[in-house]
């Protein structure tokens, strides 16, 4: 990192007087030549109630400049509008309840939702063509529901893709059973349809699980049995198919990342990470004779972003008076923003979707490589206007971009006029992947279908697509390709089950393709129902070897024989691709970030697709702003550091940032093994608040004050005590004050020890700066130990009030800093139903209900979690259940926990 760059960039955040932020100022600079960097200002703003309407990002600063992002709120909250300059607008509508029944968007698509009497979703209807396209069918409680312990929970679930039932569940709620028909056609349905109309075979996926929940076997679809070993912190350690070890063993380190992997074909994965911070830097495979296959070595910055990674594993070449090594060397802007990146790539490297020539592994030819740099320029907004690549003399060349005036939709530049409202819909969606190749989108703004090749002479019947259906849970299912030939026409088609892909040729070919859990590399088996060609084996195996973003560098096969190897640019174009054969080369269809890679050249990452020689993505973030105000953006232009898991978000160890402040919050068995970095769970850092609140520390505190507790009880049952002044201040004058200077005494050595712990040298200086903050919230508010004490003199409930009432004041603390600290907040094995109902005490529960009384305040100052992927608030996605809380009400505590 040049200091330089970096020099006079803060992060500058304005709020007004209700504490609410209005303004962030950041600072951009990409070269040490500029002397004063540019400023850029996002700003926000909010109406009477505290409702944040109006967001603009550094881009759209004009007046005349329609907004980023508008919102209208209903008086308890609620979105009712959301305008957004680049996915369109959207209107809600909710019942009492707080229930979803309507909706409206750009596009004249009104979709309605209707519930059952116990407020269950039981339809939703699309009314652009007046169909039912979704439809809820739930168990009873007839002797049957009972034996499958099915009693009201979702038996049927008919969605756009077919059927699926769920017939009976384990005693952790899970599905022992799944069953799947799909539809004879690809045209969406209008439920009900009639049983004829899907199709006779069903496909059925059968699960096992521990006590836990956990799963320990799966049966798919064609009778593949997958089973799973843990280790004894219940943690993934062993995968087993059809009876053949895929995964043998696995090692993890103190914070529950995985070390050592050995799989099944005797290849022995290693990671490290640094001790100082957590990072991954290195990455070692090794087969059983000690052969290094891969080791890839990263460098970091000291904020985190990956300046370099060499493969030390690969050979040096020569060629062209060119040094040629496996490395890729990174830099950044100011703002994290990635502006350069050199490596190798294929000397017959072409530019667009598709892939690079494909080189025959063991053919030495040195004239196949070559190096390359790629620089990239992007506006204000973050959209990238220049890519320019150059890898030698007569090999360079400027991809160069449009944007949008009035949002962040941007095109080629491909020389011809640009009209953005004939390439995008209202809605965002680009509706031309290239010349030639129109995309359509379905009422959900899912990508329906790709014409790969238009003919001039046909309405459309003739055209080579690619047609997608998605199901319920808005996932592919079904993927079906049709190409006219010569001799008529071609049908491919792919069937997504769970742990299984069917991939259909015409009648020719059939391939099963086995997906199965083998820790942090993929395994997969490929076995030909019918037509296995010659020079494939039947039932291979491929092992994949993944980089730091998980896409797959190397495919081995049983025997640990290299069946193809791949590079990729930064942002996920191919820049080399090696295979032993072109045959074997064309069943490879996970590539970049561990995605499949379809025949358009998008992949697909589960809720949109990417465009890897476009560098962004096809459509708006169906999740919204959760990666910033520009819906297209890839990964925050930080391809090489970041990945999206899904096709909505950064993940969670990306989006935290403890060095500036950030702290965790959640259930402590939860932090402890699946979010905390390996070096904060060792030394104690301060990272999330439980650190905070040893419970040693309040053990001793509370044996302190023991010795004064009867003293103090009678006071406060005293009638003098009872006349006081509402403040309460009479409890400690007078006659008392001796005892109250004891009271004073241990509470300021309680605080002292929380400052004196986070000022070591394990602490960071946001540990400290924290602790400092944190205190002084905590013992000047309603919070303090002092009356903490004197409200709850017993002593079966002083410490778990103190637990309680001091993890509030850490809320408090980050949401009154005034600065650009976050809350991140994991939901992961919290029951929301006690948690609203308050049938279970926790602190963990009791926080959460304090952010939901503060909803209107949190702004971005909050972000939730579940399985570390960002999720919604969860008084947004279950209202109904939320609508049921009440702060006053007196509940019945049935079970007691500490967290």
């Amino acid at each position: 990192m040049n200091a330089h760059l970096h020099f006079r960039t803060p992060v500058l955040n304005v709020i007004d007087n209700r504490g609410l932020p209005i303004r962030q100022v950041t600072y951009w600079r990409s070269d040490t030549v500029a002397s004063n960097p540019e400023s850029r200002i996002v700003t926000q703003r909010y109406d009477g109630a505290g409702h944040r309407v109006e967001q603009r990002d550094a881009r759209l600063t004009k007046p005349t400049d329609r907004a980023n992002l508008i919102r209208r709120c209903s008086l308890s909250g609620i979105e009712l509008l959301v305008d957004s300059v680049d996915a369109g607008w959207r209107v809600a509508g909710y019942d009492g309840a707080g229930l979803l029944c309507d909706s409206w968007d750009g596009r004249e698509i009104h979709r309605s939702y209707n519930y059952d009497e116990i407020m269950r979703p039981q339809s939703v209807f699309e009314h652009v063509a007046q169909q039912c396209v979704e439809r809820f069918t739930y168990a009873g409680l007839n002797e049957e529901d009972i034996r499958n312990n099915r009693c009201g929970k979702l038996l049927r679930h008919d969605d756009q893709a077919g059927s699926l039932w769920h017939e009976s569940f384990g005693l952790t709620a899970r599905p022992l059973t799944e069953k799947r028909r799909f539809f004879k056609l690809l045209t969406p349905p209008c439920w009900p349809e009639s049983e004829a109309d899907l199709e006779d075979i069903t496909y059925v996926t059968r699960w096992s699980y521990d006590a836990l929940g956990g799963v320990v076997a799966q049966v798919d679809a064609l009778g593949h049995v997958q089973r799973f070993g843990v280790d004894i912190s219940g943690r993934p350690n062993a995968c087993w198919l059809n009876g053949m070890a895929l995964l043998k063993s696995t090692t993890y380190n103190a914070c529950g990342e995985v070390e050592i992997e050995q799989v099944g074909n005797g290849i022995t994965s290693r990671a490290s990470y640094s001790p100082v911070d957590g990072r991954l830097y290195s990455l070692k495979a090794e087969k059983s004779d000690g052969k290094t296959l891969q080791h890839l070595y990263c460098l970091y910055d000291p904020v985190g972003n990956i300046e370099c990674i060499e493969d030390l594993s690969q050979p040096v070449q020569w060629f062209a008076k060119q040094h040629i090594k496996a490395v890729g060397t990174y830099t950044y802007d100011s703002l994290y923003q990635l502006t350069s990146a050199t490596g190798r790539e294929n000397a017959s490297q072409i530019i667009g979707p598709g892939l690079p020539g494909l080189e025959i592994s063991g053919v030495r030819d040195e004239s196949r490589w070559r190096n390359y740099t790629q620089t990239y320029t992007y506006d204000s907004g973050g959209n990238l206007t220049r890519l320019k690549h150059d890898a030698g003399p007569g090999n360079v060349y400027n991809r160069v971009f449009v944007v949008d005036e009035r949002s962040n939709r941007s095109l080629f530049n491909d020389g011809l006029p640009t009209d953005f409202a004939k390439d995008f819909d209202v809605n965002g969606n680009q509706l031309t992947l290239a010349p030639g190749q129109k995309m359509k989108w379905n009422a959900r703004n899912q990508l329906h279908q790709v014409t790969q090749v238009q003919r001039d002479e046909s309405d459309g019947q003739d055209d080579d697509v690619e047609t997608y259906v998605y199901d319920g849970g808005s996932q592919r299912v079904r993927k079906v390709r049709r190409a006219k030939t010569c001799g008529g026409e071609r049908v491919s088609e792919v069937r997504y089950l769970p742990g299984l892909e069917i991939r259909t040729r015409t009648a020719s070919e059939q391939l099963h393709v086995v997906i199965a859990r083998a820790g942090r590399n993929g395994v997969r088996l490929l076995h030909w129902e019918r037509g296995l060609r010659q020079g494939l084996e039947n039932d291979q195996l491929r092992y994949s070897l993944c980089d730091h973003l998980g896409s797959s560098t190397l495919e081995l096969n049983e025997r640990a024989e290299l069946i193809s190897q791949e590079s990729h640019y930064p942002y996920g174009g191919t820049a080399w691709w090696a295979s032993k054969s072109a045959l074997e080369a064309k069943y490879k269809t996970v590539r970049y970030s561990g995605k499949e890679r379809d025949a358009t050249g998008l992949y697909y990452y589960g809720f949109r697709y990417y465009a890897p020689w476009l560098q962004r993505w096809i459509n708006p973030d169906p999740a919204g702003e959760v990666d910033g105000l520009n819906l297209f953006r890839m990964v925050r232009n930080n391809p090489v550091s970041l990945k999206d898991a899904d096709g909505r978000q950064s993940d969670f160890n990306k989006l935290f940032k403890p060095e500036k402040g950030d702290l965790i919050f959640g259930l402590a068995k939860v932090l402890d093994t699946g979010y905390l970095s390996w070096r904060a769970a060792l030394t104690g850092r301060g990272d999330y608040l439980a650190k905070y609140l040893s419970g040693d520390r309040i053990a001793a505190l509370e044996t302190e004050l023991n010795g004064w507790r009867d003293s103090y009880s009678s006071i406060r049952d005293s009638t003098w005590f009872m006349a006081s002044s509402a403040t309460n201040q009479g409890f400690w004058e007078g006659q008392y004050e001796p005892i109250a200077e004891l009271v004073f005494r241990a509470e300021d050595k309680y605080y002292a020890d929380i400052k004196n712990r986070y000022s070591g040298a394990f602490a960071t200086a946001a540990n400290t700066n924290f602790a400092q903050r944190y205190v002084t919230e905590m013992s000047s508010g309603r919070y303090s130990v002092r009356s903490t004490f004197e409200h709850y003199l017993e002593a079966s409930t002083f410490g778990d009030k103190l637990i309680s009432r001091a993890s509030k004041a850490g809320l408090a603390t980050v949401l009154n800093s005034g600065r650009d600290d976050v809350i991140h907040f994991t939901l992961d094995k919290l029951d929301m139903k006690q948690v609203v109902l308050k049938t279970r005490n926790s602190a963990t529960s009791s926080e959460l209900r304090y952010l939901y009384r503060h909803r209107l305040k949190l702004a971005d100052k909050v972000l939730f979690y579940m399985k570390g992927k960002l999720v919604d608030a969860p008084w947004r996605t279950d209202r109904a259940l939320w609508n049921r809380y009440q702060p006053k009400r007196a509940v019945s505590t049935v079970n007691s926990a500490r967290h």
